[in-house]
């Protein structure tokens, strides 16, 4: 029979291990965060390699140069297994062009429609990896009940706003350089930040305002 004295040192033991798993758990989700973010980054880096080289072998007329293939890069055809920022492109073009756009929307049954539609999702939990994917795009928001999506109609309005505050701003940062090095240095720091937060916003404002137009429609002109 268990005694009393037991039963208080083994609620005691298990509440330290608790404890333990509790702030190991905090400190591996805050990594894996940071891990999210750095391949946001790179991503991101990648589109603009992409963009600047597509740019140069124009101009010069040379189309020799192959680029690796980064895995999610592009939309993939129907039928084959989408990874990365594909899954959410992809993603929200279905339920856009479905009869489910207007309303919210459980993640299992937008990763249904996705299948239905001749898509699926690499991974080993692939609902899991839909998911994460949808919750990182930039015309989704959450609802009050768990698992429960809608699209956020105003992104590319908001969006576009937020462009335009950053652009002023770094057009504020050009006017009248200060002499003194370590404004200088401070302002040019200041410059690059707002620099990556312009084209992060450029990117997003891009996948909000493709993400959203129906299939039919003709692209819309972007802000500036």
């Amino acid at each position: 029979m268990t005694t009393p004295t037991t039963s208080i040192r083994f609620r005691r033991a298990a509440s330290t291990e608790r404890d333990r798993l509790v702030r190991q758990r905090t400190k591996v989700a805050a990594k894996a965060k940071c891990v999210r973010e750095e391949l946001e980054s790179l991503e991101t880096e990648t589109h603009e390699l992409d963009e600047r080289i597509d740019s140069l072998q124009a101009l010069i007329g040379d189309r020799g140069v192959q680029l690796v293939e980064r895995p999610g890069a592009r939309p993939a055809d129907e039928g084959q297994a989408l990874t990365g920022s594909a899954i959410r492109r992809i993603a929200v073009r279905v339920l856009v062009d479905s009869e489910r756009a207007e309303a919210p929307i459980h993640y299992r049954e937008w990763f249904n429609l996705l299948r239905d539609a001749g898509y699926d999702v690499a991974g080993k939990r692939p609902d899991a990896v839909f998911l994460n994917q949808i919750a990182r795009s930039p015309v989704v928001k959450t609802t009050t009940k768990a698992g429960i999506y809608e699209l956020d109609q105003e992104a590319p309005r908001r969006l576009g706003q937020r462009l335009e505050e950053l652009q002023r701003a770094l057009s504020a940062l050009a006017v009248d350089a200060p002499s003194d090095p370590a404004d200088l240095e401070r302002r040019t720091a200041d410059q690059e930040e707002l620099g990556l937060e312009i084209r992060r916003t450029q990117k997003a404002l891009t996948e909000a305002t493709e993400g959203l137009r129906k299939s039919n429609q003709q692209p819309a002109r972007l802000a500036a």
